[in-house]
């Protein structure tokens, strides 16, 4: 026969077994669940990050720096930080154009007003929300012309505009692996030959992949902003690159690469 005392004393244990069981069950719930929320949260983070990328690059500016949104009556888009000297005071323009800079459309915040010039690249003035900023719209435009980094605005056709080329001018695709593109003519003097230069950009211009065809071959050259050659597909365009793609940054307008 078991002594009571024995049994008593299984009994505590197997319900201390028991109560440690249940312990360990919720500790391994309560983990799963931290885990699964730490992958959440890494996931967004991911994403908002992808997303922070995606966003045009104005130079110094991105997209999120806007105080307006562009204007679509307008081709191209550009946010610029400027100092108005005369008032000692820096505003954020966003600058809407024509695809040929026959017009701007420039809005800005400046001491509490919405302020919204229209004028040529002159500066000549055709309208003044406030009628205070005309005096001050020659200096403006040219510094925004002299540094912009434009974008095209989105239009409701599959045609994008360039400037002076279109998308349906491109000879190739644009390369996914980077985040904006533009189409660009480009003259190679020494050759005496024109090219049709489909150009693909990081978002921060630290690296470019150039195709187009010369002399019918093709070409693909992948380079940083200065021209420095890091991969040339025939190994012939490595001296035209530098002057190329110094006249791609100085003259284009991109696109986002639709992901």
């Amino acid at each position: 026969m078991i002594p009571v005392s024995e049994i008593h004393s299984a009994s505590g244990r197997y319900g201390m077994n028991e109560a440690n069981n249940d312990e360990d069950e919720k500790g391994e719930m309560i983990m799963k669940k931290l885990i699964a929320i730490l992958l959440s949260l890494l996931m967004m983070l991911s994403a908002t990050a992808a997303f922070a990328e995606a966003l045009p690059f104005f130079g110094e500016l991105t997209a999120e720096d806007a105080e307006y949104d562009p204007n679509p009556a307008y081709d191209k888009w550009t946010v610029v930080e400027y100092y108005i000297e005369s008032a000692d005071a820096t505003v954020i323009v966003t600058a809407s154009a024509k695809a040929d800079d026959s017009e701007f459309n420039l809005e800005y915040s400046f001491y509490g007003d919405d302020q919204q010039v229209v004028c040529d690249k002159e500066g000549n003035v055709s309208a003044d929300k406030t009628g205070f900023m005309a005096n001050d719209t020659p200096d403006m435009i040219a510094y925004i012309i002299e540094n912009a980094v434009w974008f095209v605005i989105p239009g409701e056709g599959d045609v994008i505009n360039f400037g002076e080329m279109t998308s349906e001018d491109a000879e190739y695709d644009p390369n996914p692996d980077y985040d904006k593109w533009t189409v660009a003519e480009y003259y190679i003097e020494n050759a005496d030959a024109t090219v049709i230069v489909t150009a693909s950009a990081k978002a921060d211009d630290s690296e470019f992949s150039l195709e187009y065809s010369f002399y019918g071959d093709d070409q693909l050259v992948v380079c940083d902003k200065e021209g420095n050659v890091s991969s040339d597909k025939t190994g012939f365009m490595t001296n035209d690159t530098p002057d190329m793609i110094a006249y791609i940054i100085e003259n284009a307008v991109w696109a986002e690469i639709a992901k």
